[in-house]
């Protein structure tokens, strides 16, 4: 856990005991619990935090303060952004009031809160109007025992923070926390901070200081966390931050910085988190930030940078988020991140990268999120993410690759989450090796959530991608050109929620009844033909509501929105209805019978069936041939794998011909065994017959709806 998050909360104890006003809009509280400043005097490290604690859909690294509301109630500011210091030496302040006002004027709330009243733990005002710039200012009676002070939002110039907090007889001597954001803030001096010599947390945010003295935090010594973002600041002086050698946390986002001096962070040895997004920087010294030794955070997102040296980052060995999304970064070379082996999360998003270097993440053995959505990348090496071995989150979106190299994911055990959206993507193969019919279920067992959308080229998913992650819950497949789903989707028996709509897919395979985890499911927009091959949804409803469990497959395939192709939503099991689909029967072989050597013979198998079935006959010499009853497909021979030379059996040559039939595209090719003609009708003939040529040949009849053979010797 970050050291920001062990704070407790301050005020937490809080319980109202005054009045709140609707004039004033103001609460008085009490505490009955003690104020202490221990945490900031022995600051831990960060523990290490377990891989199973990350969350990959956070945004790593990024760290908030958080109040419990003071006063739970409509017209009381909201009380966040504060850490709680504690002192465990002291009981001081316990019996002292926090005033916190919203909506209302610095008038109202001097006359009736501040002058009255001698002392206060908490000044919390927010849109507490100044009306008179050069004259008003916090009325304060007793500022010694003041230990936070929020005044933001309420148009708060210079001149007020010199009245308050300049003048010689003040003292704030317990004072921890100042925010003065949001305000119209121009210029500050030194002599602001110069009796805040205990101040841990000072936020500036949101003003418009366009300068600093180079002198403004001398007196500031033990500063933990300072904010400057949203300001005009275009330049850091020489040493600015050189009297904070306490301060662990340093917002400079958003502003106009284009430079950093090279010894700009000098005495920072124990910073943990320094943003630097949103300004202008294009160009930075090489180990610039090599003064930070204990830098954990560094955002350096939404710049101008082109590309880092070699090396650059190697001194910052404890970074462990690292944001370089937005620029124009172009390549990551072999050297750039060398070094990070304790980096657990890198953005690269919404850069111009077009080259990730084989090597480049070799020493990330940590890493555990990585982001390289939106740039052009073309090509991805196979081995890019060999060494990535603890890698959760993966987000290769919005990029311009073709296809991705077999083997690409094989080292991604601890892969949970996987992102190819809009990409030129046009297949998908075997993630895990280089074959694709290799099946490794252990590899990506881990990977819960593919979302695969908006790649306007993909038609085709190859098989083994579903059959290597069997643990998927999510799998989001819309706005793609997919004309088919693999019937290997079936295996996904933990899938939750399932999106192929908007696709060309011709019809839902059945495997998809299998899915008992599922919990949704969407189909639509798709290019169904209402055929045979949809048929099995008649059955499953069948099964549904002999169990009384109807309402399921309706909430699934959303049978009222569901339509054929050029047909009308709804309509698809009315059309199912009224179509017939039988498996295949044999009607007349050929009997088995004696050939005269050198004669031709012609060998018959008459099979019916809806669809008409496909003819396949296995020779006595392994050879496989199928005859389509589609006009488009031409006879084609398979070549079987037999050492034993003997033929085998019915069922082997049935499990041969399911593989072909059912899990290989229908290619044609016109190779046939010389002597053997497939004819148009499917019948085989066998010319000049000789002595090898004898043996037992099976037809074997398939369709959707199932199969049938015959023997004939």
């Amino acid at each position: 856990m970050h050291l920001h998050t062990q704070v407790v909360l301050i005020l937490a104890q809080l319980f109202l005991i005054v009045h709140v006003t609707d004039q004033t809009k103001c609460a008085l509280t009490s505490s009955y619990g003690t104020v202490s400043v221990s945490y900031f005097a022995t600051l831990p490290s960060a523990p290490e935090t377990d891989a199973d604690d990350i969350d990959v859909d956070a945004d790593v690294g990024r760290h908030r303060i958080d109040l419990t509301p003071l006063v739970p109630t409509a017209d009381t500011p909201p009380q966040s952004d504060y850490p709680t210091y504690n002192d465990d030496t002291e009981d001081v302040n316990s019996f002292l009031k926090v005033l916190s006002c919203s909506d209302t004027s610095l008038r109202a709330v001097n006359d009736e809160y501040l002058r009255p009243v001698d002392s206060y733990k908490g000044i919390l005002l927010e849109r507490v109007r100044v009306q008179n710039p050069a004259a008003d200012h916090l009325a304060l009676k007793n500022e010694n025992y003041l230990e936070i002070v929020r005044w933001r939002d309420s148009n708060v110039t210079e001149q007020q923070v010199a009245l308050t907090f300049a003048r010689d007889e003040r003292k704030f001597s317990n004072l921890l926390i100042l925010d003065l954001s949001a305000n119209l803030l121009s210029t500050i001096r030194r002599d602001y901070f110069s009796r805040l010599e205990r101040l841990k947390l000072l936020q500036l945010s949101a003003n418009q200081l366009h300068n600093l003295p180079s002198d403004i935090f001398n007196d500031l010594s033990n500063l933990v966390e300072l904010d400057l973002h949203g300001n005009r600041l275009d330049e850091l002086p020489l040493h600015l931050f050189r009297p904070l050698g306490k301060l662990r946390v340093l917002n400079l986002a958003n502003n106009t910085i284009h430079d950093l001096p090279r010894n700009s962070f000098a005495g920072l040895g124990n910073l943990t988190e320094l943003h630097l997004a949103h300004n202008r920087l294009y160009v930075v010294p090489f180990q610039v930030f090599k003064e930070l030794r204990s830098l954990e955070v560094l955002d350096l997102s939404s710049n101008m940078l082109v590309s880092f040296l070699d090396n650059f980052f190697l001194l910052n060995k404890q970074l462990r988020v690292l944001r370089l999304n937005g620029n124009i970064i172009e390549k990551i070379s072999k050297n750039a991140l060398y070094g990070l082996r304790r980096l657990q999360s890198l953005d690269l998003s919404g850069n111009k990268l077009v080259f990730i270097d084989r090597n480049a993440f070799d020493t990330l053995d940590e890493l555990r999120y990585l982001n390289v959505n939106q740039n052009q990348i073309y090509i991805l090496p196979s081995t890019v993410f060999s060494a990535l071995r603890s890698l959760r989150s993966l987000d290769l979106s919005n990029n311009l690759m073709r296809s991705l190299p077999n083997s690409i994911f094989a080292n991604q055990r601890s892969l949970v989450r996987l992102h190819l959206d809009a990409t030129n993507l046009e297949s998908l193969s075997n993630w895990v090796s280089r074959n694709n019919h290799t099946v490794n279920k252990e590899i990506l067992r881990n990977l819960r959530y593919l979302s695969i959308r908006n790649n306007t080229r993909l038609k085709e998913i190859e098989p083994c991608v579903f059959r290597n992650v069997p643990n998927l819950e999510t799998l989001l497949l819309s706005n793609n050109r997919l004309t088919s789903l693999p019937k290997e989707i079936g295996e996904l028996r933990r899938l939750r929620y399932l999106d192929v709509g908007s696709n060309d897919i011709m019809y839902i395979p059945e495997q998809i009844r299998t899915l008992h985890e599922l919990q949704y499911a969407n189909f639509l927009d798709n290019d169904y033909g209402c055929d045979c091959h949809m048929y099995w949804i008649l059955s499953w409803i069948d099964e549904l509501q002999a169990e009384n469990n109807t309402q399921k497959i309706y909430d699934l395939l959303r049978l009222s929105e569901l339509k054929c192709r050029n047909g009308y939503p709804g309509d698809i099991v009315r059309v199912l209805q009224h179509i017939s689909c039988f498996k295949p029967e044999l009607l007349q072989s050929s009997d088995s019978r004696m050939h005269l050597l050198k004669s031709d013979a012609v060998l018959e198998c008459v099979f019916t069936g809806n669809p008409p079935p496909d003819i396949i006959w296995i020779t006595p010499k392994n050879e496989i041939l199928r005859h389509s009853q589609e006009q488009d497909q031409k006879s084609l021979l398979f070549d079987t794998d037999d050492d034993s030379g003997n033929g085998g059996g019915s069922r082997k040559y049935q499990q041969a011909v399911e593989f072909q039939m059912l899990t290989m595209d229908n290619v044609t090719g016109d190779g046939l065994h010389e002597g053997i003609t497939l004819l148009e009708n499917g019948f085989l003939r066998i010319h000049n017959i000789s002595r090898r040529d004898s043996g037992l040949y099976t037809c074997y009849a398939i369709n959707i709806m199932g199969n049938a053979t015959a023997d004939i010797r």
